[in-house]
């Protein structure tokens, strides 16, 4: 295909520039300000948010297994205050794989606090039982501040996943009311109904997270 110039003087002060190596640019240094700006002219995200977008790792936090006190009592509360090793942790986001159940079965339900601030209340976990049943606890950051707390049905199989398990109960803290400052550091899990309001001996609770 041929190259049309629209004049002689254009053809000339083109070949000029080629031949000569005359395309330049002056590089400049941007100020954050600017930098956020140019990323908001193109649509690109700002580096925060592209690390909220890299895959989530989880790894293993701690596991909290129900037993009697030596007066045969049963704890109301499961704590995660630190890992298995013994240190203070610092989550982003976490869940908990739940093999548990409530000395009062059905007449329970499940509460849970964050850093001491409810993000479950009087919640019904599906056909969770006097005996241990499995189900999960979620607890993950999403757009905009907000936070998303979730937990499934509880299952009759021993595994922590089944197909059939599904959300049991989904709750979206926005920021504007968020209970929760991040990171998270302590974690409970209890109940205030029932008769004797305990969890069943032998309940288990693995904390997996994101450290912040």
């Amino acid at each position: 295909m041929g190259v049309t110039f629209l004049t002689n003087e254009d053809k000339e002060s083109i070949l000029t520039q080629a031949e000569a190596g005359k395309l330049l640019y002056t590089a400049q240094t941007l100020s954050d300000t600017q930098k956020a700006q140019a990323r908001e002219n193109i649509g690109a995200v700002s580096a925060a948010e592209a690390a909220q977008k890299e895959d989530k790792v989880y790894e293993k936090i701690a596991t909290v297994t129900v037993a009697a006190d030596k007066d045969g009592s049963l704890p109301k509360y499961v704590m995660f205050l630190a890992d298995d090793a013994g240190n203070n942790f610092a989550l982003t986001d976490f869940m908990v794989k739940a093999y548990a159940g409530f000395v009062d079965g059905s007449k329970s339900t499940l509460y849970m606090t964050v850093n001491g601030g409810g993000v479950i209340t009087n919640g019904t976990i599906g056909s969770v039982s006097a005996s241990c049943r499995s189900f999960n606890i979620f607890f993950r950051r999403e757009g905009n501040g907000f936070v998303r707390v979730e937990y499934t049905t509880s299952m009759m199989a021993d595994g922590y996943y089944n197909g059939q398990a599904y959300i049991d109960y989904s709750r979206l803290l926005p920021p504007v009311s968020n209970p929760v400052t991040l990171p998270v550091t302590t974690i409970a899990l209890y109940t205030e109904l029932g008769d004797t309001k305990a969890w069943i001996e032998g309940s288990t609770f693995e904390l997996w997270g994101i450290r912040a």
